[in-house]
C-alpha cells in the first residue's frame, strides 16, 4: 500500500483519492439500512390491514442514494481544500498539496456536490428536505471545525447518523422505533472511528486496544432484535472478529490497515442491523459494499 501511495497520481486518480471514492459503498450500504427500517416502519403501521399498501421504492432510492453520495463527496473534497497548509507539511503526496488539483477547484467541486446534495433532498418530502438542509450544514461546520478533535468526532457522527435518517424519510414519513435507535449506534461508531483516525499517525501509540469500543454498537441491536437471534448472532461474531482484525493492525503499527478496517465495518454494521430487521435480502447489498469497500481500498486510500 504504502509503495502505491507514492507513484505519481492521474488526474482521475487524483479526484478519486480526494473524494475517497473507495469509501462510497459504504454510504451506499447505510442507505440500505434506511430503506430496511423504511419497510419495517410501512409494515407495522399497516399491520392490522389484510394487504399491505405498496411502498415505492426504487424512484425514490436511486434520488436519495445520489442525494447521499453527493453530500459524502463534499465533505471529502471539502476537507483536503481546507486541509491545504497542513496536508503540505505531513501529506504531500495529497492531490491539492501535490499540484494536480488546486485548491480553487477543490472548493468549487465541494461546494457544487453540496449544493447537488441539498437541491435534490429539497424535491422530495418536506422531512427529507429538512434534514437534507441540516446534513449539509453539518458537513459544512465539520469542515470549518475539524481541526477540534471533539467537534470532529461530534460532527462526523451526526453526519453519519443523518445518512440513516435523510434515507429513511425519503422512502417514508411514518414513525419507526428503529430509526433513532440504529442512528444513535452508528454515531457512536463513527465518533469511535473519527477519534481513532485523529491518532492514526502518532505512532508512540497504536490505540490497539481502544479499538475494541468500537464493538460497543452492537449493544443496540438488542433492542430490535425478535426472535432471529441466531443471525443475528452469526452477523455479530462475524463483526467482532472484524474489529479484532483491526485491533490486530493497530497493534502491528499499520494504522492506515487499521482504518481501512474500520471503514469497511461500517458495512458489517449495516448487514448486523439489517439482521436485526430481517431483511436478509438487503443485507446481502450491504455486504456486497463490504466487498467492494475492501477491494477499492487497495487501490484508493479511504483516510
Amino acid at each position: 500500500m504504502g509503495s502505491a501511495a507514492n507513484k505519481p497520481m492521474t488526474p482521475i486518480q487524483a479526484w478519486s483519492s480526494i473524494t475517497r471514492i473507495s469509501n462510497a459503498p459504504t454510504v451506499i450500504s447505510n442507505v440500505m439500512v434506511g430503506l430496511g427500517i423504511a419497510i419495517q416502519a410501512h409494515a407495522i403501521e399497516f399491520a392490522t390491514q389484510r394487504q399491505l399498501p405498496p411502498l415505492q421504492i426504487a424512484k425514490p432510492l436511486l434520488i436519495i442514494t445520489v442525494a447521499l453520495l453527493s453530500f459524502y463527496f463534499a465533505g471529502m473534497v471539502l476537507n483536503d481544500a481546507i486541509d491545504e497548509t497542513r496536508d503540505k507539511k505531513h501529506r504531500s503526496n495529497r492531490p491539492i498539496p501535490s499540484g494536480l488539483i488546486t485548491k480553487q477547484q477543490a472548493w468549487i467541486t465541494g461546494l457544487i456536490f453540496l449544493f447537488c446534495g441539498i437541491a435534490i433532498t429539497a424535491t422530495m418530502s418536506s422531512a427529507t428536505a429538512i434534514s437534507g438542509m441540516i446534513l449539509g450544514t453539518t458537513v459544512l461546520l465539520y469542515t470549518f471545525a475539524h481541526q477540534w478533535e471533539w467537534a470532529a468526532i461530534t460532527l462526523m457522527g451526526i453526519c453519519r447518523g443523518l445518512v440513516y435518517v435523510v434515507a429513511f424519510y425519503a422512502l417514508t414519513n411514518l414513525p419507526s422505533p428503529h430509526l433513532m435507535i440504529f442512528a444513535a449506534a452508528i454515531f457512536l461508531y463513527t465518533a469511535i472511528l473519527t477519534w481513532l483516525g485523529k491518532h492514526e499517525h502518532k505512532k508512540e501509540q497504536t490505540r490497539s486496544s481502544m479499538v475494541w469500543l468500537a464493538v460497543l454498537p452492537v449493544a443496540f441491536v438488542s433492542y430490535v432484535t425478535e426472535g432471529n437471534f441466531g443471525a443475528v448472532s452469526l452477523v455479530a461474531v462475524v463483526f467482532v472478529c472484524w474489529i479484532g482484525f483491526a485491533s490486530k493492525q493497530f497493534a502491528k503499527n499499520k494504522p492506515t490497515g487499521g482504518m481501512h478496517t474500520l471503514l469497511s465495518g461500517f458495512c458489517l454494521l449495516d448487514c448486523l442491523f439489517l439482521a436485526a430487521l430481517e431483511e436478509y435480502s438487503i443485507m446481502i447489498i450491504s455486504f456486497i459494499c463490504f466487498i467492494f469497500t475492501i477491494a477499492g481500498h487497495r487501490k484508493i486510500l479511504g483516510t
